[in-house]
Protein backbone atom coordinates (compact mmCIF):
# COMPACT_ATOMS: atom_id res chain seq x y z
CA UNK A 1 0.00 0.00 0.00
CA UNK A 2 1.64 3.68 -0.75
CA UNK A 3 1.98 6.02 2.21
CA UNK A 4 -1.33 7.39 2.91
CA UNK A 5 -0.34 10.93 2.13
CA UNK A 6 0.48 9.77 -1.41
CA UNK A 7 -3.33 8.34 -1.41
CA UNK A 8 -5.69 9.48 -3.78
CA UNK A 9 -9.36 10.35 -2.65
CA UNK A 10 -11.93 6.92 -3.82
CA UNK A 11 -13.53 7.83 -6.55
CA UNK A 12 -15.96 5.19 -7.56
CA UNK A 13 -18.14 5.78 -11.19
CA UNK A 14 -21.48 3.76 -11.14
CA UNK A 15 -24.14 4.03 -13.85
CA UNK A 16 -27.92 5.17 -13.18
CA UNK A 17 -27.44 6.36 -9.42
CA UNK A 18 -30.44 8.29 -7.68
CA UNK A 19 -29.52 12.00 -6.76
CA UNK A 20 -29.39 10.44 -3.31
CA UNK A 21 -26.93 7.80 -3.99
CA UNK A 22 -24.65 10.79 -5.51
CA UNK A 23 -25.07 12.73 -2.51
CA UNK A 24 -24.00 9.76 -0.17
CA UNK A 25 -20.64 9.61 -2.54
CA UNK A 26 -20.13 13.28 -1.97
CA UNK A 27 -20.43 13.26 1.24
CA UNK A 28 -17.76 10.29 1.97
CA UNK A 29 -15.49 12.01 -0.74
CA UNK A 30 -15.73 15.62 1.40
CA UNK A 31 -15.40 13.81 4.32
CA UNK A 32 -12.42 11.79 3.20
CA UNK A 33 -10.55 14.10 1.84
CA UNK A 34 -10.26 15.76 5.18
CA UNK A 35 -8.14 12.88 6.21
CA UNK A 36 -5.65 13.76 3.48
CA UNK A 37 -4.73 17.41 4.90
CA UNK A 38 -1.42 16.68 5.93
CA UNK A 39 -2.27 17.37 9.55
CA UNK A 40 1.06 16.32 11.61
CA UNK A 41 -1.13 14.91 14.88
CA UNK A 42 -2.90 12.12 12.52
CA UNK A 43 -0.88 9.08 12.14
CA UNK A 44 -0.54 7.77 9.19
CA UNK A 45 -1.55 4.27 10.46
CA UNK A 46 -4.64 5.10 11.64
CA UNK A 47 -5.94 7.15 8.52
CA UNK A 48 -5.05 4.16 6.54
CA UNK A 49 -7.34 2.50 8.70
CA UNK A 50 -9.76 4.41 8.73
CA UNK A 51 -9.78 4.81 4.54
CA UNK A 52 -9.70 1.17 3.85
CA UNK A 53 -12.84 0.63 5.88
CA UNK A 54 -14.58 3.45 3.98
CA UNK A 55 -13.72 1.31 0.53
CA UNK A 56 -14.97 -1.72 1.91
CA UNK A 57 -18.16 -0.18 2.48
CA UNK A 58 -18.10 1.42 -0.88
CA UNK A 59 -17.49 -2.19 -2.15
CA UNK A 60 -20.00 -3.91 -0.54
CA UNK A 61 -22.88 -0.77 -1.60
CA UNK A 62 -21.54 -1.81 -4.93
CA UNK A 63 -22.33 -5.22 -4.55
CA UNK A 64 -25.90 -4.61 -3.79
CA UNK A 65 -26.02 -1.88 -6.73
CA UNK A 66 -25.33 -4.72 -8.80
CA UNK A 67 -27.39 -7.22 -7.38
CA UNK A 68 -30.55 -4.69 -7.31
CA UNK A 69 -29.75 -4.14 -11.37
CA UNK A 70 -30.60 -8.24 -11.34
CA UNK A 71 -33.53 -8.33 -9.21
CA UNK A 72 -34.84 -5.48 -11.41
CA UNK A 73 -34.17 -7.10 -14.83
CA UNK A 74 -36.14 -10.66 -13.18
CA UNK A 75 -39.24 -7.84 -12.44
CA UNK A 76 -39.40 -6.82 -15.56
CA UNK A 77 -39.46 -10.03 -17.14
CA UNK A 78 -41.98 -11.77 -14.66
CA UNK A 79 -43.65 -8.10 -15.91
CA UNK A 80 -43.68 -8.53 -19.74
CA UNK A 81 -44.62 -12.16 -19.47
CA UNK A 82 -47.43 -11.89 -16.81
CA UNK A 83 -48.79 -9.30 -19.56
CA UNK A 84 -49.00 -11.28 -22.27
CA UNK A 85 -50.39 -14.18 -20.41
CA UNK A 86 -53.04 -12.14 -18.90
CA UNK A 87 -54.37 -11.38 -22.15
CA UNK A 88 -53.92 -15.03 -23.18
CA UNK A 89 -55.96 -15.69 -19.71
CA UNK A 90 -58.64 -17.92 -20.67
CA UNK A 91 -58.71 -21.32 -18.69
CA UNK A 92 -58.05 -21.91 -14.90
CA UNK A 93 -54.56 -23.49 -15.59
CA UNK A 94 -53.82 -20.36 -17.50
CA UNK A 95 -55.29 -17.77 -14.96
CA UNK A 96 -53.26 -20.14 -12.03
CA UNK A 97 -50.38 -19.15 -14.11
CA UNK A 98 -50.50 -16.41 -14.02
CA UNK A 99 -51.11 -16.06 -10.70
CA UNK A 100 -48.19 -18.13 -9.80
CA UNK A 101 -46.14 -15.36 -11.29
CA UNK A 102 -47.71 -12.61 -9.90
CA UNK A 103 -46.37 -14.40 -6.84
CA UNK A 104 -42.96 -14.78 -8.12
CA UNK A 105 -42.89 -11.41 -9.02
CA UNK A 106 -44.02 -9.97 -5.79
CA UNK A 107 -41.05 -12.49 -3.92
CA UNK A 108 -38.57 -10.33 -6.28
CA UNK A 109 -40.48 -7.29 -4.63
CA UNK A 110 -39.73 -8.11 -1.29
CA UNK A 111 -35.85 -9.16 -2.32
CA UNK A 112 -35.54 -5.69 -4.30
CA UNK A 113 -37.21 -3.19 -1.05
CA UNK A 114 -34.84 -5.67 1.34
CA UNK A 115 -31.50 -5.48 -0.58
CA UNK A 116 -32.32 -1.28 -1.14
CA UNK A 117 -32.56 -1.13 2.60
CA UNK A 118 -29.47 -2.89 3.31
CA UNK A 119 -27.82 -0.84 0.32
CA UNK A 120 -28.90 2.45 2.44
CA UNK A 121 -27.79 1.13 5.94
CA UNK A 122 -24.44 0.42 4.64
CA UNK A 123 -24.20 4.24 3.03
CA UNK A 124 -25.05 5.87 6.40
CA UNK A 125 -22.94 3.54 7.69
CA UNK A 126 -19.86 4.75 5.82
CA UNK A 127 -21.11 8.15 5.81
CA UNK A 128 -21.17 8.20 9.65
CA UNK A 129 -17.67 6.72 9.78
CA UNK A 130 -16.27 9.39 7.30
CA UNK A 131 -18.06 12.17 9.40
CA UNK A 132 -16.65 11.11 12.86
CA UNK A 133 -12.85 11.19 11.29
CA UNK A 134 -14.01 14.48 9.75
CA UNK A 135 -14.86 16.48 12.49
CA UNK A 136 -12.01 15.03 14.86
CA UNK A 137 -9.61 16.20 12.05
CA UNK A 138 -11.09 19.95 11.86
CA UNK A 139 -10.80 19.69 15.83
CA UNK A 140 -6.93 18.89 15.16
CA UNK A 141 -7.10 21.67 12.84
CA UNK A 142 -8.52 24.23 15.18
CA UNK A 143 -6.28 22.99 17.52
CA UNK A 144 -3.25 24.02 15.47
CA UNK A 145 -4.86 27.56 14.74
CA UNK A 146 -4.93 28.35 17.98
CA UNK A 147 -1.43 27.36 18.63
CA UNK A 148 -0.68 29.58 15.73
CA UNK A 149 -2.50 32.52 17.14
CA UNK A 150 -0.75 32.49 19.92
CA UNK A 151 2.73 32.36 18.29
CA UNK A 152 1.58 35.33 15.87
CA UNK A 153 0.38 36.98 19.29
CA UNK A 154 3.78 36.45 21.43
CA UNK A 155 5.66 37.70 17.73
CA UNK A 156 3.98 40.52 17.47
CA UNK A 157 4.05 41.57 21.37
CA UNK A 158 7.79 42.26 21.13
CA UNK A 159 8.72 45.83 20.34
CA UNK A 160 10.13 45.80 16.98
CA UNK A 161 13.68 47.89 18.39
CA UNK A 162 13.85 44.59 21.12
CA UNK A 163 14.07 42.74 18.21
CA UNK A 164 16.41 44.97 16.18
CA UNK A 165 19.03 44.88 18.80
CA UNK A 166 18.46 41.36 19.60
CA UNK A 167 19.41 40.73 16.03
CA UNK A 168 23.23 39.27 15.13
CA UNK A 169 22.15 41.33 11.70
CA UNK A 170 19.23 43.07 9.88
CA UNK A 171 19.09 39.95 7.63
CA UNK A 172 17.58 37.76 10.91
CA UNK A 173 15.22 40.55 11.44
CA UNK A 174 13.75 40.82 8.21
CA UNK A 175 13.93 37.02 8.54
CA UNK A 176 11.64 37.36 11.71
CA UNK A 177 9.15 39.45 9.92
CA UNK A 178 9.38 37.40 6.81
CA UNK A 179 8.30 34.46 9.60
CA UNK A 180 5.72 36.14 10.65
CA UNK A 181 4.46 36.86 7.61
CA UNK A 182 4.25 33.39 6.27
CA UNK A 183 2.69 32.01 9.83
CA UNK A 184 -0.02 34.48 8.65
CA UNK A 185 -0.42 33.71 5.33
CA UNK A 186 -0.40 29.24 6.88
CA UNK A 187 -3.17 30.74 9.42
CA UNK A 188 -5.53 32.50 6.85
CA UNK A 189 -5.47 28.93 4.28
CA UNK A 190 -5.72 26.95 7.88
CA UNK A 191 -9.28 28.86 8.36
CA UNK A 192 -10.79 29.66 4.78
CA UNK A 193 -10.17 25.67 4.77
CA UNK A 194 -11.81 24.97 8.43
CA UNK A 195 -14.99 27.10 7.17
CA UNK A 196 -15.59 25.34 4.00
CA UNK A 197 -14.89 21.94 5.66
CA UNK A 198 -17.25 23.07 8.72
CA UNK A 199 -20.03 24.21 5.84
CA UNK A 200 -19.68 20.84 4.20
CA UNK A 201 -20.09 18.79 6.95
CA UNK A 202 -23.41 20.88 8.01
CA UNK A 203 -24.67 20.00 4.56
CA UNK A 204 -23.63 16.59 4.92
CA UNK A 205 -25.21 16.14 8.22
CA UNK A 206 -28.74 16.81 6.79
CA UNK A 207 -28.19 14.21 3.94
CA UNK A 208 -27.18 12.15 6.63
CA UNK A 209 -30.79 12.64 8.17
CA UNK A 210 -32.22 12.50 5.14
CA UNK A 211 -30.80 9.19 4.74
CA UNK A 212 -32.35 7.93 7.63
CA UNK A 213 -35.80 9.12 7.17
CA UNK A 214 -34.87 6.96 3.36
CA UNK A 215 -34.13 3.91 5.48
CA UNK A 216 -37.44 4.38 7.26
CA UNK A 217 -39.72 4.62 3.97
CA UNK A 218 -37.62 1.79 2.83
CA UNK A 219 -38.46 -0.25 5.85
CA UNK A 220 -42.25 0.64 5.43
CA UNK A 221 -42.20 -0.14 1.80
CA UNK A 222 -41.12 -3.98 3.13
CA UNK A 223 -43.74 -4.24 5.83
CA UNK A 224 -46.26 -3.20 2.54
CA UNK A 225 -44.42 -5.78 -0.20
CA UNK A 226 -44.85 -8.63 2.67
CA UNK A 227 -48.32 -7.82 3.13
CA UNK A 228 -48.87 -7.53 -0.92
CA UNK A 229 -47.28 -11.10 -1.06
CA UNK A 230 -49.70 -12.78 1.99
CA UNK A 231 -52.55 -11.03 -0.21
CA UNK A 232 -51.28 -12.71 -3.82
CA UNK A 233 -50.84 -16.21 -2.17
CA UNK A 234 -54.62 -15.25 -1.13
CA UNK A 235 -56.01 -14.90 -4.00
CA UNK A 236 -54.68 -17.99 -5.76
CA UNK A 237 -56.34 -19.65 -2.61
CA UNK A 238 -59.50 -18.31 -2.98
CA UNK A 239 -60.06 -18.85 -7.01
CA UNK A 240 -58.99 -22.69 -6.01
CA UNK A 241 -61.68 -22.81 -3.44
CA UNK A 242 -64.22 -21.16 -5.45
CA UNK A 243 -63.44 -23.32 -8.61
CA UNK A 244 -62.55 -26.21 -6.65
CA UNK A 245 -59.88 -26.55 -9.57
CA UNK A 246 -62.96 -27.19 -11.93
CA UNK A 247 -62.73 -25.44 -15.23
CA UNK A 248 -66.54 -25.17 -16.03
CA UNK A 249 -67.04 -23.34 -12.21
CA UNK A 250 -64.32 -21.37 -13.35
CA UNK A 251 -66.06 -20.24 -16.59
CA UNK A 252 -69.29 -19.46 -14.78
CA UNK A 253 -67.13 -17.51 -12.16
CA UNK A 254 -65.76 -15.05 -14.96
CA UNK A 255 -69.42 -15.09 -16.61
CA UNK A 256 -70.51 -13.98 -12.92
CA UNK A 257 -68.20 -10.82 -12.45
CA UNK A 258 -68.23 -9.95 -16.00
CA UNK A 259 -72.11 -9.26 -15.26
CA UNK A 260 -71.47 -7.89 -11.59
CA UNK A 261 -69.16 -5.73 -13.20
CA UNK A 262 -71.46 -4.71 -16.07
CA UNK A 263 -74.46 -4.16 -13.52
CA UNK A 264 -72.52 -1.98 -11.17
CA UNK A 265 -71.42 0.63 -13.91
CA UNK A 266 -74.69 0.74 -14.86
CA UNK A 267 -75.88 1.29 -11.45
CA UNK A 268 -73.25 4.31 -10.95
CA UNK A 269 -74.09 6.36 -14.24
CA UNK A 270 -77.82 5.54 -13.90
CA UNK A 271 -77.34 7.19 -9.82
CA UNK A 272 -75.62 10.28 -11.11
CA UNK A 273 -78.00 11.24 -13.73
CA UNK A 274 -80.84 11.20 -11.54
CA UNK A 275 -78.53 12.90 -8.69
CA UNK A 276 -77.58 15.67 -11.24
CA UNK A 277 -80.87 16.31 -12.48
CA UNK A 278 -82.17 16.46 -9.10
CA UNK A 279 -79.12 18.90 -7.22
CA UNK A 280 -79.41 21.36 -10.19
CA UNK A 281 -83.26 22.02 -9.78
CA UNK A 282 -82.40 22.71 -6.46
CA UNK A 283 -79.48 24.52 -7.34
CA UNK A 284 -79.44 25.91 -11.01
CA UNK A 285 -75.18 26.89 -10.74
CA UNK A 286 -74.61 23.90 -9.27
CA UNK A 287 -73.87 22.43 -12.67
CA UNK A 288 -72.22 25.63 -13.82
CA UNK A 289 -69.28 26.09 -11.79
CA UNK A 290 -66.45 24.59 -14.04
CA UNK A 291 -63.29 22.42 -13.26
CA UNK A 292 -63.40 21.00 -9.86
CA UNK A 293 -60.00 20.10 -8.11
CA UNK A 294 -59.16 16.84 -6.81
CA UNK A 295 -57.15 16.05 -3.38
CA UNK A 296 -55.76 13.13 -2.86
CA UNK A 297 -58.73 10.92 -0.83
CA UNK A 298 -56.02 8.77 1.36
CA UNK A 299 -51.81 10.04 1.35
CA UNK A 300 -50.20 8.91 -1.89
CA UNK A 301 -48.00 5.77 -0.78
CA UNK A 302 -47.89 4.45 -3.94
CA UNK A 303 -50.29 3.57 -6.81
CA UNK A 304 -50.60 -0.33 -7.39
CA UNK A 305 -52.91 -0.26 -10.31
CA UNK A 306 -53.42 2.93 -12.96
CA UNK A 307 -55.93 3.63 -14.78
CA UNK A 308 -56.75 0.86 -17.84
CA UNK A 309 -53.22 -0.42 -16.38
CA UNK A 310 -52.21 -3.61 -19.13
CA UNK A 311 -50.86 -5.08 -15.98
CA UNK A 312 -54.16 -5.02 -13.99
CA UNK A 313 -54.78 -8.94 -12.71
CA UNK A 314 -58.05 -8.62 -13.61
CA UNK A 315 -58.01 -7.26 -17.10
CA UNK A 316 -59.71 -10.71 -18.81
CA UNK A 317 -62.85 -9.39 -17.21
CA UNK A 318 -62.79 -5.90 -17.38
CA UNK A 319 -60.49 -2.42 -18.18
CA UNK A 320 -59.34 -0.92 -14.47
CA UNK A 321 -61.76 3.03 -14.43
CA UNK A 322 -59.68 3.83 -11.76
CA UNK A 323 -56.31 4.31 -9.97
CA UNK A 324 -55.54 2.31 -6.82
CA UNK A 325 -53.96 3.99 -3.99
CA UNK A 326 -51.72 1.78 -1.38
CA UNK A 327 -53.74 2.67 1.80
CA UNK A 328 -53.91 0.32 5.01
CA UNK A 329 -57.11 -1.78 5.46
CA UNK A 330 -59.65 0.36 7.97
CA UNK A 331 -57.53 3.54 7.22
CA UNK A 332 -59.42 6.94 6.70
CA UNK A 333 -61.07 7.75 3.11
CA UNK A 334 -61.65 11.67 3.07
CA UNK A 335 -63.63 13.67 0.25
CA UNK A 336 -61.12 15.17 -1.93
CA UNK A 337 -63.48 18.13 -2.93
CA UNK A 338 -66.78 19.79 -1.74
CA UNK A 339 -69.70 17.49 -3.09
CA UNK A 340 -73.19 15.89 -2.54
CA UNK A 341 -72.82 12.32 -1.20
CA UNK A 342 -75.14 9.89 -4.10
CA UNK A 343 -74.80 6.76 -2.90
CA UNK A 344 -73.14 4.61 0.27
CA UNK A 345 -73.56 1.20 -1.17
CA UNK A 346 -73.36 -1.57 1.50
CA UNK A 347 -72.87 -4.62 -0.17
CA UNK A 348 -71.61 -7.13 3.14
CA UNK A 349 -68.82 -9.18 1.85
CA UNK A 350 -69.26 -7.76 -1.78
CA UNK A 351 -68.32 -4.86 -3.43
CA UNK A 352 -68.84 -1.59 -1.43
CA UNK A 353 -68.92 1.85 -2.25
CA UNK A 354 -69.22 5.23 -1.99
CA UNK A 355 -70.04 7.59 -4.63
CA UNK A 356 -69.75 11.91 -4.56
CA UNK A 357 -71.24 14.32 -7.15
CA UNK A 358 -69.23 17.49 -7.84
CA UNK A 359 -69.99 20.42 -9.82
CA UNK A 360 -68.53 20.30 -13.40
CA UNK A 361 -69.80 17.53 -14.66
CA UNK A 362 -67.76 15.15 -12.05
CA UNK A 363 -68.22 12.28 -9.78
CA UNK A 364 -66.08 10.28 -8.07
CA UNK A 365 -66.36 6.73 -6.52
CA UNK A 366 -64.31 4.83 -4.04
CA UNK A 367 -64.20 1.09 -4.18
CA UNK A 368 -64.14 -1.94 -1.16
CA UNK A 369 -64.89 0.09 1.47
CA UNK A 370 -65.19 -1.38 4.70
CA UNK A 371 -66.80 1.13 6.43
CA UNK A 372 -69.12 4.67 6.34
CA UNK A 373 -68.36 7.84 7.78
CA UNK A 374 -71.31 10.04 5.83
CA UNK A 375 -75.04 9.26 4.96
CA UNK A 376 -76.71 9.33 1.60
CA UNK A 377 -78.31 12.60 1.04
CA UNK A 378 -75.85 15.18 2.93
CA UNK A 379 -73.17 17.45 1.43
CA UNK A 380 -69.08 17.20 2.61
CA UNK A 381 -66.59 19.57 2.39
CA UNK A 382 -62.96 18.89 1.14
CA UNK A 383 -61.20 16.40 3.68
CA UNK A 384 -63.85 15.38 5.49
CA UNK A 385 -64.22 11.80 6.41
CA UNK A 386 -66.88 9.86 4.33
CA UNK A 387 -65.25 5.99 4.70
CA UNK A 388 -62.62 3.58 5.49
CA UNK A 389 -60.19 2.02 3.26
CA UNK A 390 -60.73 -1.94 2.57
CA UNK A 391 -60.00 -4.45 -0.22
CA UNK A 392 -58.40 -6.98 2.10
CA UNK A 393 -60.14 -10.67 0.23
CA UNK A 394 -62.82 -11.95 2.46
CA UNK A 395 -63.60 -9.03 4.38
CA UNK A 396 -66.45 -6.46 4.40
CA UNK A 397 -67.30 -4.20 1.55
CA UNK A 398 -63.98 -6.18 -0.58
CA UNK A 399 -65.90 -8.02 -3.16
CA UNK A 400 -64.53 -10.83 -5.19
CA UNK A 401 -62.06 -8.56 -7.60
CA UNK A 402 -59.41 -7.79 -5.01
CA UNK A 403 -55.91 -8.96 -3.99
CA UNK A 404 -55.01 -6.84 -0.73
CA UNK A 405 -56.17 -3.69 0.91
CA UNK A 406 -55.76 -0.26 -1.40
CA UNK A 407 -58.70 2.38 -2.51
CA UNK A 408 -60.01 2.29 -5.56
CA UNK A 409 -60.39 6.10 -6.79
CA UNK A 410 -62.90 6.71 -9.85
CA UNK A 411 -63.05 10.35 -11.12
CA UNK A 412 -65.79 10.35 -13.94
CA UNK A 413 -66.76 13.41 -16.14
CA UNK A 414 -69.96 13.36 -17.55
CA UNK A 415 -70.46 10.07 -16.48
CA UNK A 416 -67.45 8.97 -17.95
CA UNK A 417 -64.30 7.22 -16.27
CA UNK A 418 -61.07 9.03 -16.87
CA UNK A 419 -57.81 8.92 -15.60
CA UNK A 420 -57.64 10.52 -11.53
CA UNK A 421 -54.30 11.39 -11.86
CA UNK A 422 -55.23 14.21 -14.50
CA UNK A 423 -56.83 15.62 -11.92
CA UNK A 424 -55.48 15.39 -8.62
CA UNK A 425 -53.87 18.10 -6.82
Amino acid sequence: MPPVSDMPTPIIRHPKRSSAYWAHRVSVGVALSVLFLGIPHVHAAERATEVKEIFDLNKQIDAKSNLLEDIQRKIDQYRATIRREQGAARSLQQRLQVLDDRIAKQRLEIERAQTEGEQVALEIRATSLALVEARTTIDRRAGLLAGLLMELRAMDAQPQLHIVLASNSIGTYYAHRNQIAQLQGNLGRIIADVRVQREALEANERALEERNAELAALNERLRDEHTAFNEEQRAKEQLLDRTRNNEQRYQQLVEDLKAEVAAIDTEIVALENAVRTKLEKIDENFGALGRVAFSWPVPNRGITAYFHDPDYPYRHIFEHPAVDIRAGQGSTIVAPAPGYVAKTKDSGLGYSYVMLVHPGGFSTVYGHVSCFKVQEGTYVDRGDPIACVGGRPGTRGAGSLTSGAHLHFEIRLNGIPVNPLNYLL
